[in-house]
């Protein structure tokens, strides 16, 4: 889990140091970087990638990463920070408004520890508060970025958010009052952003009393009777119901094409796998003796019902442990997210427990898909686990597959009868007896994927690197309210790295060809390239189909290859 946690991290630094890099000049500490890694690099051995060491080792292993995770955040938040000091946010000044307050620098450590976000402590004051958001991804997308506001003196009813050209966009306050942490206060909202590849933006949240309608006193408490019925979350893409009393899936269907992915008279949710003990260990799953539905629902409320972010909260008992699951679904999305957060106290005993997410499709597939490095393969069905970089989906033959995506996890099966199962714990007990046990939290997401490989990339990236942010103070500034690093044009191919170069004199942008058709891809940049040219996975000079024209880089991928291009 940490492993996966450093990869996604050092990849959105990476991406944002080139994007500083081009916009304002900033350095990307390249040397602090590499040194970082290689404690990432070192705990890939076998024996600690997998958990299947003794404690001091796991210990010691833990204790790198994070500190290669606080590298690759810190990093991150440089070069989120030059771009921002140098925007141009003078538009948004708070004329009138009381500039001192106790605003300023609250938050650190706010949200510390939970993966992929990144503390963020806020710089504005007053009733108008700005943030610049970045799209830390090679994709482009129309994604929600959450936000929290701290220590704001106005009244929630009359919120509103602005983009950079001053017009509303839609927003969702996910607190209807301000909460408390520590001696501040602060609520969050979501607001829905369209950013191209590796850009950043602006936007602003204020208080407008012109707003025309009738202004509402939330109601902070609990309802003295929750509703009954199924949870039904819904967008334009997709329905999706859950059992009232168990928070298990039971219906998951396509608006578009009408299509039903849940299997008549299955559920998909947590299961708690029996499996055998003499075939289990920490390198192998057991042979599964019985799969069990977690659905012993201890609480179970709605929690979101806005027209950006809909969901609700379940905890389980499982065992000695528990379950506390955020299950929601954002407007643009196509997949559900089940963010966990999972007490585990189990040991291995004549049986060893795992647990699991279960999701059975409503077609057969003779085979399904997992994303590896540099591509994706499809394997038939099989009883045990196999590795995929982020997820599963079982082949439809069809525009979309059932699929599950996992931020932090790897172990994936594909069962004769449709059924995927993303592995989440294994109570492995040999060499070390308690590996597993504590609290853990990840997220997944369920639903569907593009059948074209990579398409279903791009999406997968886009779910596991959210858009971020960072809090301004108004102010002038040499860069426009929004920009990009490029203008990018690709055919058949995936972005899976762009990075300041080694030597620190240009830009490097690595891709590779998933569908086999021999992808073609085209970058427009702000300036004149220099000149651009193909290199190895050491950044030298090698032969490859790149030409320069202008401010445009166009590159032919190998059919099944990669290529990496650096760029001056």
């Amino acid at each position: 889990m940490a492993n996966r946690r450093c990869e996604t991290a050092f990849s959105d630094a990476e991406c944002l140091g080139a994007l500083s890099a081009s916009l304002t000049g900033g350095k990307f500490n390249l040397q602090g970087s590499e040194d970082a890694y290689r404690n990432v690099l070192f705990s890939h051995f076998h024996d600690i990638l997998t958990g299947s060491n003794v404690q001091d080792s796991r210990e010691y292993a833990m204790g790198l990463m994070q500190h290669a995770h606080a590298f690759s955040q810190a990093a991150a938040t440089k070069a989120m920070r030059e771009i921002s000091d140098a925007t141009d946010t003078s538009a948004f000044s708070p004329e009138g408004e009381v500039k001192l307050s106790q605003a300023e620098g609250a938050g650190p450590g706010y949200n510390a520890g939970f993966g992929y976000l990144t503390p963020v402590e806020e710089r504005g004051s007053g009733l108008t508060r700005v943030f610049t958001v970045f799209n830390p991804t090679p994709v482009p997308r129309r994604s929600n970025v959450e936000i929290t506001v701290w220590d704001w003196q106005g009244d929630l009813r009359y919120v509103t958010v602005l983009n950079d050209k001053k017009e509303k966009i839609p927003f969702q306050l996910l607190d209807n009052k301000m909460c408390k942490f520590w001696d501040h206060k602060y609520f969050c909202f979501v607001a829905d952003v369209e950013m191209d590849a590796l850009s950043y933006a602006t936007i602003a949240l204020k208080e407008d009393f012109n707003e025309r309608y009738y202004p509402v006193y939330f109601n902070t408490e609990k309802r003295s009777q929750y509703p009954t019925d199924d949870f039904i979350l819904e967008n334009e893409n997709v329905r999706v119901t859950f059992d009232f009393s168990t928070g298990e899936m039971l219906s998951f269907i396509d608006k578009h094409s009408g299509t039903e992915y849940v299997r008549e008279g299955t559920r998909a949710g947590f299961v708690l796998i029996d499996t055998e003990a003499d075939s289990s260990d920490a390198w192998r799953i057991g042979r599964y003796l019985s799969i069990n539905p977690v659905n012993s629902a201890r609480s179970i409320h709605p929690e979101y019902d806005g027209e950006i972010l809909k969901g609700f909260y379940v905890k389980y008992a499982v065992l000695d442990s528990s379950i506390e699951a955020h299950i929601s679904l954002e407007n643009n999305d196509k997949t559900i997210k089940i963010s966990s957060k999972v007490d585990w106290n189990e040991t291995a005993g004549e049986t060893v427990p795992v647990l699991a997410y279960s999701f059975i499709s409503s077609y057969t597939a003779k085979e399904f898909a997992y994303n590896i490095p540099a591509g994706a393969i499809s394997r038939k069905p099989c009883e045990q686990d196999h590795p995929g970089l982020s997820y599963i989906a079982a082949v439809s033959g069809d525009g979309y597959n059932a699929c599950i995506v996992t931020d932090y996890k790897y172990g994936f099966r594909g069962r004769k009868n449709g059924q995927l199962i993303s592995t989440l714990i294994n109570t492995a007990n040999y060499p070390d007896p308690y590996p597993e046990r504590g609290i853990q939290e990840f997220a997944l997401h369920v639903g569907i994927l593009p059948a074209d490989s990579a398409e279903a990339e791009a999406e997968a990236v886009k779910l596991n690197h959210p858009i971020v942010y960072q809090p301004v103070l108004p102010h002038k500034g040499s860069l426009e309210s929004s920009g990009k690093l490029f203008e990018s044009k690709t055919e058949a191919i995936v972005i899976s790295a762009v990075a300041p170069s080694d030597d620190g004199a240009g830009l490097i942008i690595r891709m590779y060809d998933p569908t086999g058709k021999s992808g073609h891809a085209e970058f427009t940049f702000n300036r004149e390239i220099i000149k651009a040219y193909a290199v190895d996975l050491f950044e030298k000079e090698v032969s490859g189909d790149v030409s320069v024209d202008g401010k445009k880089v166009s590159v032919n991928v190998p059919h099944n290859g990669i290529i990496t291009v650096k760029i001056f």
